[in-house]
């Protein structure tokens, strides 16, 4: 790292943001063993990044990204070790990267966000949703398509419901 180069310390706080006609709630707070995302979004005011729909404050895109990042230079597969690691790094701090956000746009950000709710937050529903996927006998952690093919499934459930027949709906006096 240069040392000419000023790091700026942005420590996430747990406040959740509203952005624009995204609404997120994830769920996953609470349930022991089950993960439900509900993603709510408005066709006409969709985000430019998968991550934006996908989390739902600022701080979690950010940290979303850098991990999405993180596997991407490391082919796309991290061991449960190094995702370990990568967690413990983030919790203590010392994860150093570059984000696009304002106001630290260009500029080198020292990272720092909690461990518990990296896994609860951001992990368990990258997996859940099948953008990660984990390898049980290689103990890995691997970037996946399946959210798309699952995406794809949703929107053939929604085009088997319309083609069904409507039953009667009648309203009491």
């Amino acid at each position: 790292m240069d040392p000419t180069q000023t790091i700026i310390e942005y420590t996430f706080n747990r406040t959740r943001v509203k952005k624009g006609n995204i609404y997120i709630r994830d769920s996953s707070k609470g349930c022991r063993g089950v993960v439900n995302m509900v993603i709510l979004f408005d066709q006409d005011n969709l985000p430019n990044e998968i991550y934006e729909v996908i989390f739902a404050t600022t701080q979690q895109v950010i940290v979303g990204r850098v991990l999405i990042n993180h596997m991407k230079d490391n082919s796309g597969e991290l061991s449960k070790s190094k995702m370990s690691k990568f967690a413990i790094m983030l919790n203590d701090g010392k994860v150093v990267t570059e984000i696009q956000e304002e106001p630290f746009k260009g500029k080198k950000v020292k990272l720092s966000y909690n461990k518990r709710q990296f896994y609860d937050r951001i992990l368990t529903p990258l997996r859940s949703m099948g953008l990660v996927q984990y390898d049980l006998y290689k103990k890995t952690y691997r970037l996946s398509d399946g959210f798309k093919g699952v995406l794809v499934k949703v929107g053939d459930m929604w085009n088997e419901e319309l083609t069904k027949k409507a039953l009667p709906v009648k309203f009491a006096e």
